[in-house]
């Protein structure tokens, strides 16, 4: 399941383009820094899951180059029963390419498959196992 969040963040981040919506996106226009601004409609940290843990993410940032290449930094927050919450950092790399209005990242990690997304203007919306992950560029 992280793991899959983790890559669904990735494309979403990476598929925001120039504010224009009429011209698709470039390499060089998605290249910077994109935050996970909301997951569902609600602000961040967001619970992803709750049973039999409670899972959060608490922030998420991608990096993006005009090389056709990206990095990732997850923080989540791992609840069990009344334990003491644990806070992670879950990195991720990988390339990308673009079509149209469309992105597909491609995880480093092995087994991965290409995710897709839709871009309009600097906002990237992805859905991906019945959640909505929207990035803005910074």
């Amino acid at each position: 399941m992280r793991r899959l969040v983790s890559l669904a963040l990735v494309l979403a981040i990476i598929g925001c383009g120039s504010d224009d919506d009429s011209t698709s996106p470039t390499n060089a226009s998605v290249a910077g820094t994109w935050t996970l601004q909301t997951v569902n409609g609600s602000a961040l940290p967001f619970t992803l899951a709750s049973s039999p843990a409670k899972l959060e993410i608490l922030s998420y940032v991608v990096n993006v180059t005009s090389n056709g290449t990206w990095t990732s930094s997850e923080q989540t927050r791992t609840t069990i029963g009344t334990a003491t919450p644990q806070t992670a950092t879950v990195t991720d790399a990988g390339t990308y390419t673009i079509s149209g209005n469309n992105v597909a990242l491609t995880s480093s990690t092995a087994g991965s498959t290409a995710q897709a997304g839709t871009v309009s203007g600097n906002t990237f919306t992805l859905v991906q196992s019945g959640f909505t992950f929207v990035f803005q560029k910074q």
